[in-house]
């Protein structure tokens, strides 16, 4: 054995000391956190499966016009803080996004002497939203925007499956805002369960920008800040680097609007942005998949064909991939184009299936969806 030249009562001595010694490692970090926690008065937690960075957003904006020292994160297409002045910057990371971040948050927003934080929610699985409540923010005000099925591959396909996850982000005894399309079951009697003070937000199901805007008005008028000044913090909110937009753009000589839908990850939301927002004859789309998203472009891929008889898919990629279940004739109307080289290459290549004069682009932020962003942005023009 390779610890014959020691003895066993060592051995276990030594386990026992470092075990005493993690532990008490660990009650100390718990205690220091929570002795942070209380030095921030308001702590804002806005989570949802849409309209989370916009809400947070519009929250910090508004309550810092009202006079109040805000520190804001978010962690939408790119995770940025947004510091007491209003200024941005990016927050930085050493590794996977985790929850123990906002360790690091908080002992930020001390040293800053805010007075109130927003911050966005960051996890996905049931587990770490409850860890994450529960010890790491104890938020006194929790903001849920809606529950659309989503991340299907950490929570599963059923219906309920994503207000269940959310339902343990209920704090105790304090403030929860909902929409009416958030108001489900699973988190109403989770909030009157926990004793908490319920607001439900009447807000338009068809207008995702008027929804959020509603639900950030009644956070703040909850803090007594009244309309004139939200609505000048609202103007002052800015947008998440990824959020939609509309640029005009011109492509080997061939002029066309990209819709910018990258980040909008679920079939609900995109459907009600392309019901607002596409016109003319057969706008193109530019499916951007992630291989670890391998439902949701199943998902994706399905859906889309059905929002126009004439639509054009383009799906980045040299093939499709072998296990996607779609009938012939779907197939048959997905052109595949090559996914490496520059944002400017990669358009180049989707121009010539562009037939209408909008192209969309949807599935993912990440890879593409963030170089053509970032490109179009900066050579396009705004509509």
């Amino acid at each position: 054995m390779a610890f014959d030249f020691i003895p066993y009562q060592r051995v276990f001595v030594g386990a026992c000391v470092s075990l005493f010694l993690l532990l008490a490692w660990l009650s100390w970090q718990s205690w220091w956190h929570h002795q942070q926690l209380k030095k921030v008065p308001w702590r804002i937690h806005v989570s949802g499966s849409r309209g989370k960075t916009t809400t947070t957003r519009l929250i910090g904006a508004a309550l810092r016009q009202a006079g109040y020292r805000v520190l804001v994160k978010t962690t939408g297409t790119v995770p940025l803080l947004i510091l007491p002045d209003g200024t941005e910057q990016a927050w930085r990371r050493w590794g996977p996004a985790s929850v123990t971040e906002q360790i690091r948050f908080f002992r930020l927003a001390q040293r800053l002497k805010v007075e109130v934080v927003v911050l966005e929610s960051m996890a996905i699985a049931p587990e770490y939203l409850w860890a994450s409540e529960r010890y790491l923010v104890k938020a006194t005000h929790v903001v849920i925007t809606n529950v659309r099925q989503d991340h299907i591959e950490v929570l599963g396909d059923h219906p309920e499956a994503m207000a269940k996850a959310l339902s343990l982000l209920m704090p105790l005894k304090q403030q929860v805002f909902l929409t009416q399309e958030a108001a489900v079951p699973s988190l109403v009697n989770r909030a009157h369960a926990l004793d908490n003070c319920l607001h439900i937000v009447p807000a338009p199901l068809n207008s995702p920008e008027q929804a959020n805007e509603q639900l950030a008005v009644a956070v703040c008028a909850s803090f007594g800040v009244e309309g004139p000044v939200i609505l000048a913090g609202f103007a002052q909110a800015g947008r998440d680097p990824g959020g939609f937009q509309v640029h005009k753009l011109t492509i080997e000589q061939q002029c066309f609007f990209f819709c910018n839908a990258f980040s909008c990850n679920d079939l609900v939301s995109l459907k009600q942005l392309w019901e607002q927002y596409a016109e003319g004859e057969s706008p193109t789309v530019f499916f951007n998949p992630r291989i670890d998203r391998p439902d949701r472009t199943q998902e994706f891929l399905e859906f889309l064909p059905h929002l126009g008889e004439g639509l054009v898919i383009i799906y980045n990629g040299k093939r499709l991939p072998r296990w996607l279940r779609l009938p012939v004739q779907l197939k048959a109307r997905i052109y595949c184009v090559e996914p490496h080289g520059d944002p400017e290459q990669i358009l180049r290549n989707i121009a010539p299936y562009v037939q209408g004069k909008q192209l969309w682009g949807v599935g993912n932020y990440a890879g593409a969806g963030q170089k053509i962003s970032h490109y179009v942005a900066a050579k396009g023009g705004a509509c």
